[in-house]
Order: C-alpha cells, then sequence, then structure tokens
C-alpha cells in the first residue's frame, strides 16, 4: 500500500528564546501537504469554508471551529476552491507544551484547567492525547486570537507577561468548552479518533444486523464515521472479515430464511430484505444456500409445519 508522505515542521521555524508561544494567521491553498508539528496548535477558522484532513478523518469547517492539535497530529486544512474565490484564513496559536507548562505553573488556578493541559501535552499522561474540535459559538476564541496576534505584532516590552495571560485565559476557556461536552476533568484527553471511529463502526454493524433492507452506500457510511472510503473498507473488512457488500447480502440472506421458514412468500421475503428485483434476489440467494427460496421454504415448512402453523396466528 502507497504511504502518504508527512512533512515535519520544525519547531525552530518559529520560536525565539525565552517565549514559547507564536501566533500566525494563514490563507490555505492546495500546496501545502499533509503535516505534523513538533509543538502542539490550537488552529481557529476565521474565515471561509474548506476541509480540514486529519489522519484519515475528514470534515468540512466554517469560521468558528477551534481545533486542539497534540504534538505529532497529522493534518492539513484545504479551502473549497482551487481559484481562491473564497479563501481560508486559519488562526493557529503555537507553542512548546514543557515550556509553556513552566512558564504558567505559578499563575493562581492554573492547576484546574487539567482537561486543556492534558488535551495540549502539557501534562504526563499514559495515553497519548488526540485532537479535539470545539466551536467559538460566543466569539470568545477570536477576541483571544486576535489580542495576542495583535500583541505579537507589536512585540514590545509588554508582549510577553501579556502573551502569557492570554495564554493562561485561552486554556481556560478551553478548558471551560471541554467541560460544556461533559467530558469530566479526570477523564483521559478524549478517546482517539480511531476509538471513536470504532465506536461507531460497532453500531453501525448492529444497525446493520438489525434492518439489513437498508440501502447502503460506502462513501455516506465512510463519512458518517469520518474516514475516507478506503479507510473505511479497510477498517470493516477487519472488524468483520467480509467485505461491506458481502456482509449486507449475509445479513439479508439470514433475515430472509427466517421469513421464509416463517412461511412468509418469496416475494414479500425478498421485499422485506431490500430487494425489489425478486430474479436478483433468487439468484443471490441461490448461490449462498445451494437452493432457491422456493425450494428452501417448501423444505421448512414440510419439516417445520407446526412452527409454520404458529405462525400463522401472529
Amino acid at each position: 500500500m502507497v504511504r502518504t508522505v508527512v512533512d515535519v515542521t520544525p519547531a525552530s521555524l518559529f520560536f525565539h528564546p525565552g517565549l514559547p508561544y507564536h501566533i500566525n494567521r494563514v490563507s490555505e491553498s492546495f500546496h501545502l501537504h499533509l503535516h505534523r508539528h513538533e509543538f502542539a496548535e490550537i488552529s481557529l477558522v476565521m474565515e471561509g469554508r474548506g476541509t480540514h484532513y486529519i489522519g484519515d478523518c475528514s470534515m468540512d469547517v466554517m469560521p468558528g471551529d477551534l481545533f486542539l492539535l497534540p504534538i505529532g497530529t497529522e493534518h492539513v486544512f484545504r479551502p473549497r476552491s482551487m481559484k481562491g474565490v473564497e479563501p481560508l484564513v486559519i488562526s493557529n496559536f503555537i507553542f512548546l507544551p514543557e515550556q509553556a507548562e513552566a512558564a504558567i505553573a505559578g499563575f493562581p488556578g492554573v492547576q484546574r484547567l487539567e482537561r486543556s493541559r492534558r488535551g495540549l501535552n502539557m501534562l504526563a499522561s499514559d495515553r497519548e492525547p488526540s485532537w479535539m474540535k470545539l466551536n467559538d459559538s460566543k466569539g470568545v476564541y477570536r477576541r483571544l486570537f486576535e489580542a495576542a496576534y495583535e500583541l505579537q505584532r507589536r512585540q514590545d516590552e509588554y508582549t510577553e507577561p501579556m502573551l502569557h495571560a492570554l495564554f493562561v485565559q485561552l486554556l481556560a476557556e478551553i478548558d471551560r468548552g471541554l467541560a460544556g461536552t461533559g467530558r469530566g476533568a479526570s477523564e483521559p484527553a478524549l478517546y482517539s479518533p480511531a476509538q471513536r471511529g470504532e465506536q461507531k463502526l460497532e453500531q453501525l454493524l448492529e444497525r446493520l444486523k438489525q434492518n439489513p433492507a437498508e440501502a447502503v452506500h460506502a462513501e455516506q457510511l465512510a463519512a458518517d464515521i469520518g474516514w475516507s472510503v478506503r479507510h473505511f473498507h479497510r477498517k470493516f473488512k477487519e472488524a468483520t472479515g467480509k467485505t461491506l457488500g458481502d456482509y449486507v447480502q449475509d445479513s439479508r440472506i439470514e433475515l430472509s430464511c427466517r421469513l421464509l421458514r416463517s412461511g412468509v412468500s418469496v416475494q414479500l421475503a425478498a421485499e422485506k430484505c431490500g430487494y425489489m428485483d425478486r430474479g436478483f434476489f433468487t439468484r443471490i440467494f441461490t448461490r449462498r444456500m445451494g437452493m432457491s427460496p422456493r425450494d428452501y421454504r417448501k423444505r421448512e415448512i414440510s419439516a417445520f409445519p407446526i412452527m409454520t402453523q404458529l405462525s400463522d396466528l401472529d
């Protein structure tokens, strides 16, 4: 399998001795490759719309979307159009976690900001933090980003203490946002994207098992989970040992067998299992069961006539 090349952005490009923060504002393009950083990053969508690719996930983004990106997160933003008609402007507050943690360690109340500090590599943890997403519904993150950007641009004798104070305020607002999502302070930084995706895949498998007649499209299912289509097919095969098509067909045939055993007609069984074409249903059933649905129904009813009569009373 071809592995996508991931660039590494070194910390030396941005940081000056004594100050572990850097704030920039960029208009995203298609020139930047998928990359990861040697520093932690908080990214806020300021203007425009586009797509954010994070590992195997992709999602539409709009102004107010805030992303917490721990060290090593693979990601890239892409604008909606290659023609630059609607620029996608991202503001990034990047920092060195260890140095930032040391700088604000004595700030009153900062120890209570455990959610945000753990999620951005500032606290030691037995589990690597994963990226997180919040929304700036009240504009508070935007105001802090704009103030920090102006401070850095101005660069006077007050820049350093004010940036430290702004960073603590940003951590507090992020912590407040995470608390609002119901994530406890003692909870690990979140389920990783892989864990969240696997949970959604389990729910999907159960849904398909319960309702195999549901129309399925790999593109939509992958999007619902937040995976690429290729990643979805690979993880689906790992989880079930089958392709999506085979899994759905097998689930439908299992249901059709139950229906035929209960005395339901071949036509009705086909329809209840999502087959509008009875001929196609017959071919699929025969290939999997070694006999036609009509023969299967006849055999099962003759073998268990009492069960069939009972089902007719329901």
